[in-house]
């Protein structure tokens, strides 16, 4: 990956989980990896619809174009093909990206990936359409793009479920313990924020039970609850086993109450996969090698070291992450072993989404899911 300096008006929070004396900051590297492109916090502010126009008028975003990632699309560096993917943050739930390096199977099939970790989906979607990446690690909300114009598809699974759990400060024994109380979110139309409502409203707690206040990333959040200033959030894996041991309440995952909720997969354009069928097969099939050593339980020691070490977390946190999402009921549903899409999760993503407003009644995956190059790499 090539490092390259921050937007100005970016400003990163390394280590604001963890700020009393003694604590062990929460996985430093899930916010900043050494030698990703930050993007810039503008962002935030533009929606998908302005986005998406410059996009079309061949900017990357309205705030500038973006650095670090200067190779042309399906360009070559030191004979390897150069693949440019944009992801949100680096967390549990996008480790195959970065193993899939650490462990030589991108290499193995001829590819370099140059990895952009942003703030906002918007901005990697409009990236990904003026031709800044060439894949984008996204959610069930780019079947919104896709509807409103974006020549989307997905090509390979990552998360068949959802990645998030609910921490809350000391005093808060369940969910329902929320009602009247404060949550910190990502925004209230995210999906993550979709999943916590839809799984709330499952508790029986409807959307005016409790007050919610858009907050940022999962730092940001994580800050919102130690400080006071919210009651609960949603924490991205493996964030929740260190806010247990700092003294704050797991209150379980929302994959307890709502499994089949497809939250992330590999997205690129129609545009460049009609150009690069050999390379996205060749990525396709190291995201497939990599899947399956992730769940040979002989990798698990060190599956566990590596994950550490990428994170910048404790051995001990990511060994729970591994028991918790690796092993059991749940063994397939983080990292689907096949690579493929679970086509009902995704579904029920845009249920969540129709029932929370954000998406229009009659809302469909047609054509979105694209599954031909993961089927040619698993047939390989």
């Amino acid at each position: 990956m090539h490092a390259a300096r921050p937007c100005a008006r970016y400003r990163l929070i390394i280590g604001a989980i963890g700020r009393k004396r003694g604590d062990t900051p929460v996985a430093p590297r899930i916010l900043a990896q050494t030698g990703a492109t930050m993007l810039s916090a503008c962002s935030r502010r533009q929606t998908l619809k302005t986005l998406l126009a410059a996009a079309a008028a061949g900017t990357a975003t309205a705030c500038g174009s973006l650095t670090g990632n200067s190779a042309r699309a399906g360009g070559s560096s030191n004979g390897k093909k150069v693949l440019r993917l944009a992801v949100q943050e680096q967390n549990f739930a996008t480790t195959p990206l970065t193993l899939g390096q650490d462990l030589g199977f991108m290499a193995k099939e001829g590819l370099e990936i140059r990895t952009t970790i942003g703030q906002s989906t918007s901005t990697m979607t409009a990236g990904l359409m003026g031709g800044s990446f060439d894949l984008q690690i996204g959610g069930s909300e780019l079947v919104v793009a896709r509807q409103q114009g974006a020549s989307l598809i997905a090509i390979a699974g990552l998360c068949n479920a959802p990645i998030w759990s609910v921490v809350a400060k000391r005093g808060i024994s369940g969910l329902a313990d929320l009602r009247n109380r404060t949550i910190a979110t990502s925004g209230p139309s995210t999906v993550s924020t979709v999943a916590l409502t839809t799984t709330l409203q499952k508790a029986g707690l409807g959307t005016g039970s409790y007050r919610m206040f858009t907050a940022g990333g999962t730092a940001e959040r994580f800050t919102a609850v130690r400080n006071g200033r919210a009651d609960a959030t949603v924490v991205t894996s493996p964030v929740e086993f260190q806010a247990a041991e700092q003294g704050l309440r797991r209150l379980g995952s929302l994959y307890d109450t709502m499994p089949h909720f497809a939250s992330g997969f590999v997205v690129t354009t129609k545009g460049f996969a009609s150009g690069h069928d050999a390379t996205l097969v060749a990525f396709c099939r190291a995201w497939l090698h990599t899947l399956r050593w992730m769940h040979d339980p002989a990798n698990e020691k060190e599956l566990v070291r590596r994950v550490s070490r990428i994170l910048g977390s404790p051995a001990s946190v990511i060994q729970q992450a591994y028991e918790y999402w690796l092993t059991g009921k749940r063994a397939d549903a983080l990292f689907p072993a096949d690579g493929k899409i679970d086509i009902a999760a995704l579904e029920g993503a845009v249920k969540a989404f129709v029932d929370h407003g954000t998406m229009k009644k009659g809302t469909s995956i047609e054509g979105f899911v694209d599954q031909r190059f993961l089927n040619r790499a698993a047939g390989a």
